[in-house]
């Protein structure tokens, strides 16, 4: 980790400021009231900082009112001399007031035998976000309170803790940053209906950036008054948030809009077809609720003024448009593909994201396939990529999370030659969750595809190994997970088929996505296939273990606003200890494929004929992940999953797919970043 660079003290001098320039400052930059030593300087305070909402005038009517839909920006600036301006960091969010914790029943009938899902999932739809649905982030502050009798949840109770990270505006606010919140489309104070992903989202977050750069009107939600932004805005203006708020920062990013200099996205998805889809397949994120999908959000977060109104348009322009039963795409995918060339050709602005490899809700396939199109595209870019679940990284590696975001909002934003895009282009945690390491790409150079085969003997090797073997398993994805059908020793058995390296005598680095061939047949309703690679060996799991007490681990950097203390939450202890659940194997990847979508992945193409072999091909999410010397690496098939997708069951209500795997003829490659002797 490098050390914090030196910062120096701006001098008030007759009432004026002292500007020192940093000796890396471009001759170009928007001067801010004070950089020293290439950094903006802490030199506002937070007690006499502006606060204004306004609603800004979209191009957009979704709730079909006669009225163009309005967007609600809440910001924060600092107290500055007249004539100075600053640019702008915003958060949009669906999130940011109210969300509806009664989830709708959105039931659909499963592409087979007309069995409807709520029979098999009866209680998919209610109370999926129950949980702190932002992940368990200590930074995140308050998540509110429900209303009683209303199911609406104030998700936060002071209006002016901007943003998600508690700490962020602290911070920023002091050294010559506006920051803010935007309700997205149909949420909060903002009018209209939610859009999830739509092109009629993306023109709201618009909205925002050309309201500061003097482009549409606005209306203070105070006095009910116009007011513009261009006597103090800049018109540089950022996006940055985590999950959905991601997305509408990426939605932003393809819209091109003049002034947007960059995007910060952590687990934030450019193709929303990924969110709850995979190959065709319709897979729910986070587990446990296969059923789940875009208007049970959209539900969620409908709590906007034209709330009632939305139900209705809910169902005509999200559940009617899903195509549940086959989860092709289609061009209501098409629409809300950020990644797509189109949308990357007009991408102007630089983007920074953030990863957790081991995030079941929003999926490292969303995150890194964007950052595939960024650099085919050439956009300036960077990226971390973690060993976590649906967390920020700053509760990883939090001084180093502060100083880059400072560098890269300062570089973007002010035009500060600081050195960050001199920097290697990604951080890497390394699988004991201590290590970080950079490299110039993801995977990195080197990283080579290594192809095993599958052999009747339950090994998994390079090269052929005897004659091939049809062998088969009862899918049993209805009642049982794919964890509890492995066994625990990597051997197969009547639910699952699994294929297992001898012991590495070496650890074994994977870095990208795992990518499966496996000829096989089907013989039942199910169409899916589901592969998962697995380390097999004594498993221990990294948790936070209390508060670490140390003074000097708690980011107090942010100037106190009110009983906002600018300090986050502590550090808490990272620890290991024995996985309980399954203390002998590690799912690492998992992939799944709807068998009709074997060529073309996102739509289907024929129906598989019962007992005729086929070559499948898919891929697995991708994966930051040592393997360890002496454990063994394998890979399991089962045909439906039920942690994720949906069971096709036959009319008496028990599993009748049979799935038939070919060895020899089926592979699987391993995208090895090191330690391929292991594999020989």
């Amino acid at each position: 980790m490098r050390s914090l660079p030196t910062r120096l003290l701006g001098v008030a001098v007759a009432g004026a400021l002292l500007v020192t320039l940093g000796a890396t400052a471009t001759a170009t930059a928007v001067q801010p009231p004070l950089i020293a030593n290439a950094e903006t300087q802490p030199i506002y305070g937070m007690a006499d900082a502006i606060r204004l909402t306004v609603n800004i005038t979209t191009p957009v009517d979704t709730d079909n009112d006669g009225k163009n839909d309005t967007v609600q920006l809440r910001l924060k600036r600092p107290a500055t001399a007249a004539g100075v301006k600053v640019p702008t960091i915003i958060e949009p969010s669906p999130y940011n007031m109210l969300t509806d914790d009664r989830l709708p029943h959105h039931d659909f009938t499963l592409e087979g035998d007309g069995t409807s899902i709520s029979t098999l999932f009866p209680d998919s739809y209610t109370n999926i976000f129950g949980f702190n649905a932002f992940g368990d982030d200590p930074e995140e502050g308050d998540l509110g309170i429900v209303s009683p009798g209303t199911g609406l949840r104030e998700r936060k109770t002071n209006v002016w803790d901007m943003t998600y990270e508690s700490w962020f505006d602290n911070y920023f606010v002091p050294r010559g940053y506006a920051v803010a919140d935007l309700d997205a489309l149909g949420t909060g104070h903002s009018t209209g209906c939610p859009g999830l992903g739509s092109n009629a989202e993306q023109a709201g977050v618009k909205a925002a950036v050309d309201w500061l750069n003097g482009r549409t009107t606005g209306v203070d939600a105070t006095t009910n008054k116009s007011v513009t932004a261009t006597d103090w805005s800049s018109g540089n203006v950022a996006l940055k948030g985590k999950s959905y708020d991601g997305a509408l920062s990426i939605e932003g990013a393809a819209s091109g809009v003049a002034g947007l200099k960059t995007v910060v996205s952590s687990a934030g998805f450019a193709d929303w077809y990924t969110y709850t889809r995979d190959n065709g397949a319709v897979v729910g994120p986070g587990g446990g609720d296969p059923g789940y999908d875009l208007d049970n959000l959209a539900t969620y977060v409908n709590t906007g003024p034209s709330r009632e109104a939305c139900k209705a348009i809910i169902t005509s322009t999200l559940t009617d448009k899903l195509d549940r039963s086959t989860g092709d795409r289609n061009s209501f995918w098409d629409e809300r593909n950020y990644a797509s060339p189109t949308a990357i050709a007009n991408t102007k602005a630089s983007v920074f994201l953030l990863q957790g490899t081991r995030d079941n809700i929003v999926r490292p396939e969303g995150t890194l396939s964007y950052w595939d199109a960024l650099q085919a595209k050439g956009v300036p870019s960077k990226m971390w990529v973690f060993q976590a679940d649906h967390k920020r990284a700053y509760n990883l590696r939090r001084d180093e999370y502060v100083l880059q975001m400072h560098h890269w909002y300062d570089h973007w934003l002010y035009n500060i030659d600081n050195g960050i895009m001199n920097e290697k282009k990604v951080d890497v945690q390394q699988s004991d969750l201590t290590t970080w390491s950079t490299q110039d790409t993801w995977p990195a150079s080197g990283t080579t595809g290594v192809k095993l085969a599958l052999h009747a003997d339950g090994t998994l090797s390079t090269g052929a190994k005897g004659a091939s073997t049809d062998q088969s398993i009862t899918d049993t994805g209805a009642t049982t997970t794919p964890e509890a059908a492995m066994s625990g020793n990597g051997a197969s058995n009547a639910n699952s088929l699994a294929y297992l390296t001898p012991a590495l005598n070496q650890p074994l680095t994977l870095e990208g996505a795992p990518s499966f061939s496996i000829k096989a047949k089907l013989n039942g309703v199910s169409p899916y296939l589901t592969a998962m690679l697995v380390d097999y060996g004594p498993q221990s799991y990294g948790f936070y273990d209390g508060d670490d007490t140390d003074p000097t681990h708690t980011l107090c950097d942010g100037t106190a606003d009110g009983t906002n203390t600018g300090c986050s939450a502590p550090y808490k202890k990272f620890t290991r200890g024995v996985s309980l659940a399954h203390p002998n194997f590690r799912v690492i990847s998992r992939g799944w494929l709807d068998s009709r979508n074997n060529q073309f992945g996102d739509r289907k193409e024929f129906w598989v004929i019962d007992n005729l072999s086929y070559t499948f091909n898919w891929t697995g999410q991708p994966t930051n992940y040592t393997v360890p010397a002496g454990h063994q690496l394998g890979i399991v098939l089962v045909s439906t999953d039920k942690i994720y997708t949906p069971h096709y069951v036959g009319t008496s209500g028990t599993a009748t797919t049979t799935l038939t795997a070919t060895t020899e003829s089926s592979t699987v490659t391993l995208p090895v970043k090191s330690g391929q002797q292991a594999l020989q």
